[in-house]
């Protein structure tokens, strides 16, 4: 936002509290949920009732994903089903689809079939479509980014047994020493794979 306020000037001012025409940009102001995939895949809905029932004037909610796309259709009919429930809970308010972002597996993976089931849905309803779909179209085909996925499915498959090697230290080692840093190196190994390289800001 800040971004666009310096590019296009008075065009997308922000400040807190709104007025003079200007955006009442609220992040990370609901309690009980951090994402669409944490602490579960429900809890952001819930959060959202309860933020919307105190807060009657916002006109418009958009919760974003942090590596929890790319898992199966069944987790993001979860997504759509909450989606479409709040929209007919609440009419007035504008709720943006979103699409996870790239993880490096390519068309072929999980996410990509997850994105293209979440516009697929958008465009047989009707609704407002998702706000990285251009952005993301075009880095899911363009051959520029081909070798970066086909290097991050690479680095997928040589960290798979380590990931696996620690996480059976930790587990047999539960409370000591060298278990917890087998525990913490598994933590980190795993949010790399499933954050796709992206920091939570991307």
């Amino acid at each position: 936002m800040k971004g666009l306020a310096t590019w296009k000037g008075d065009l997308y001012p922000f400040r807190a509290g709104g007025g003079g025409g200007a955006l009442d940009l609220r992040e990370r102001a609901m309690r009980g949920a951090n994402d669409l995939g944490s602490p579960d895949r429900r809890a952001w809905a819930e959060a959202t009732r309860s933020y919307l029932a105190k807060n009657p004037d916002v006109n418009v909610v958009m919760w974003s994903w942090c590596g929890k796309a790319g898992t199966s259709s069944e987790n993001i009919d979860i997504y759509l089903g909450l989606m479409e429930a709040l929209i007919v809970e609440h009419p007035t308010v504008k709720f943006i689809f979103t699409t996870g972002h790239l993880d490096g597996r390519g068309l072929d993976g999980l996410l990509h079939e997850a994105n293209e089931q979440i516009r697929a849905h958008c465009r047989s309803k009707g609704r407002t479509r998702e706000v990285r779909d251009k952005k993301m179209k075009i880095l899911e085909t363009d051959p520029t980014v081909a070798a970066e996925k086909r290097s991050w499915e690479r680095l997928e498959r040589a960290l798979g047994a380590p990931l696996r090697a620690l996480e059976n230290v930790a587990r047999e080692s539960a409370g000591s020493p060298s278990g917890e840093r087998a525990a913490k190196l598994a933590r980190e190994i795993r949010d790399l794979l499933e954050s796709g390289g992206a920091t939570p800001e991307e």
